[in-house]
């Protein structure tokens, strides 16, 4: 009787460990049923009507379905030196910063979640200084992608997933 118990137990907790794993939200739609419009794909998903379905979630959780390519992230401190905002480009920054009719296109921003009150969750500057120099609070700074910040950035959990182009645009 127990045995059984301790294997139900355990069935439990590995079958919720791996669909942690395999994470994805409702009405997900990849890249390839979008057609391969990437507008249409980041709108779907993150726009502005979508369900905030990663928050609680972690940034591991969400690249491990983000089908576009990563080529420059930028970071943003808040007040406290916590980090409080992660923008993932698929495009060069320059692209959006020549032409403000751009502005928001070519990435979409993670918001990481506070956490309790009592205690800031989110990394701080000290935590990410060894690995990105010169962030300072309220200031964005860009850096080139490097595919070992998907380690890094694994775990630090999220509030929200937005892709802002066009939500002041036509309804």
């Amino acid at each position: 009787m127990k045995r059984g118990l301790l294997l139900f137990i355990f069935f439990i907790v590995f079958s919720g460990a791996l669909s942690a794993q395999n994470f994805e939200p409702k009405n997900y739609r990849s890249l390839a049923e979008c057609e391969q419009d990437t507008i249409a794909y980041l709108t779907h998903n993150w726009g502005l009507r979508s369900p905030n379905q990663f928050k609680n979630r972690t940034v591991g959780e969400f690249l491990n379905i983000y089908d576009l390519p990563i080529v420059s992230v930028m970071l943003r401190l808040g007040g406290s030196e916590r980090l409080a905002i992660v923008r993932l480009f698929y495009m060069p920054l320059e692209m959006e910063e020549s032409n403000p009719q751009l502005a928001e296109k070519f990435h979409v921003c993670l918001s990481l979640e506070r956490g309790d009150k009592a205690e800031d969750q989110r990394p701080s500057r000290l935590m990410l200084n060894s690995t990105f120099k010169g962030l300072k609070p309220y200031t964005n700074v860009v850096y080139p992608w490097r595919e070992e910040y998907r380690e890094l950035m694994k775990d630090w959990v999220l509030e929200d997933v937005q892709y802002n182009y066009g939500i002041f645009g036509e309804e």
